[in-house]
């Protein structure tokens, strides 16, 4: 996964921060009406599958396509993230610029993290901003369930794509961790935790082959289940998925793997130690 300097995420969560104290305090993200009070017109539509989104500025004039096609109905988590999306190409100067001097006539955007372009990954940044502002997040995250099933809860309170609140709960959480997108081309994008990452973890295995047999992911990669169907769980050991990274044999690091389908758009890994805790001893 293509990533942005930390400076530039903190002001990009900043600006959500301000917009979402502006236009909707204390309550639930509505990235729908907030266009309207912008006087930003929406059309919903079946665009084919060349984008999710798109912001587009003519005549002095902004407007939002969503894609029904890709996002389904018009309140989906999936939707819901993309208006935020193209919410951020208005809020965030530089994108807006661009398209109001005529350097870019649109943004088409792939959203929810999927694709490696700076620009959409800073768009993709706000919109995880002002929907899981972690002013309101982070107290339910630290009620909430240890690993995915508190990610199903939590998307379905914000009303929010699994895999958005799966990365904020990684950025704002506790929990050692690494989390993995697959599709049927191999690894789509990892990411740590700040702690697993400085445990030693800089790597994982990136062929679907290599994925170990009857695994939660490799079954659920076999299986095509529904968005959220289920999760499916299990042990696994750490040098079975950080292929890179040694542990002492008494240390070999037992995890927990759980597994949740994203449809079409694949499957979602999260690995954490059984106890939720890494060990004093790091990997060498």
């Amino acid at each position: 996964m293509a990533e942005i300097e930390k400076s530039r995420i903190a002001e990009l969560e900043a600006l959500a921060e301000e917009v979402l104290i502006a236009q909707n305090p204390g309550k639930r993200i509505e990235p729908a009406q907030i266009l309207r009070d912008l006087r930003i017109g929406i059309s919903y539509g079946d665009y084919g599958t060349a984008f999710d989104g798109m912001l587009e500025h003519r005549s002095g004039i902004f407007h939002v396509y969503l894609n029904l096609r890709r996002c389904g109905r018009r309140d989906s988590p999936r939707a819901r993230f993309t208006l935020s999306h193209e919410l951020g190409h208005f809020y965030i100067d530089e994108h807006r610029a661009a398209l109001a001097s005529g350097r870019a006539l649109s943004h088409g955007s792939k959203t929810d993290f999927e694709s490696n372009n700076p620009v959409e990954r800073e768009a993709d940044r706000f919109a995880a901003g002002l929907l899981l502002p972690q002013s309101r997040f982070g107290g339910s995250l630290r009620r909430a369930k240890r690993g995915m099933a508190g990610t199903l809860d939590l998307a379905k309170e914000f009303g929010t794509s699994i895999t958005s609140t799966a990365l904020r709960s990684l950025d704002v959480g506790e929990l050692p961790c690494a989390l993995m997108k697959w599709t049927d081309e191999g690894l789509a994008w990892k990411r740590f935790s700040s702690s697993f990452y400085d445990f030693g973890v800089r790597s994982v295995i990136t062929s679907p082959k290599a994925v170990p047999k009857e695994s939660p992911t490799q079954r659920m990669l076999s299986d095509g289940k529904s968005i959220g169907d289920e999760i499916l769980r299990a042990g696994s050991v750490g040098r079975s998925w950080i292929p890179a990274a040694t542990f002492k044999n008494e240390l070999d690091l037992i995890l927990i793997e759980e597994s949740v389908s994203l449809g079409e758009y694949g499957v979602l890994t999260l690995l954490y130690p059984e106890s939720g805790k890494l060990p004093i001893s790091r990997c060498r």
